[in-house]
C-alpha cells in the first residue's frame, strides 16, 4: 500500500504538468482563432481575453444562449467570432445546443 501510495505522488506532478499543457493548448488556440478572426488586444490584455473566454463558456454551460451573450460585448462586431472561438476552442461541448450562433452585429 505504501508502494503504492508514492508511486501515485510520484506521478503526480507529471500528471499535473500534462494537463497544464492541455489547457495551455485550448487557451492558445482561443486566442489564435480570435486573431485569425481579425479581434486584437494589447499584449498586456491576453490574460483577460483568455479569462473572458471561459467566462463565455460559464455562461453557455449555464443555459445562456450565444445571441444573448451577444448583446454583453462592448464592440458588437466581435461577438460572433467571440462566441465561436469560445465554443470551438474552449468549451467545444456547448457546441449544438441551440439552433442558431449570434451573427455579426447581432444584438438580442
Amino acid at each position: 500500500m505504501k508502494r503504492n501510495i508514492i508511486a501515485a505522488l510520484a506521478a503526480l506532478p507529471v500528471a499535473v504538468t500534462l494537463g497544464a499543457g492541455i489547457a495551455h493548448a485550448d487557451d492558445s488556440s482561443y486566442l489564435d482563432a480570435l486573431h485569425r478572426a481579425g479581434i486584437t488586444w494589447l499584449p498586456w490584455m491576453q490574460g483577460s481575453e483568455v479569462m473572458s473566454g471561459h467566462v463565455i463558456c460559464s455562461e453557455l454551460r449555464s443555459g445562456q444562449k450565444p445571441a444573448d451573450l451577444a448583446g454583453q460585448f462592448p464592440i458588437p462586431s466581435d461577438a460572433a467570432p467571440t462566441i465561436a472561438a469560445a465554443q470551438s476552442e474552449l468549451c467545444p461541448d456547448t457546441l449544438g445546443r441551440w439552433s442558431t450562433q449570434p451573427k455579426e452585429n447581432e444584438t438580442p
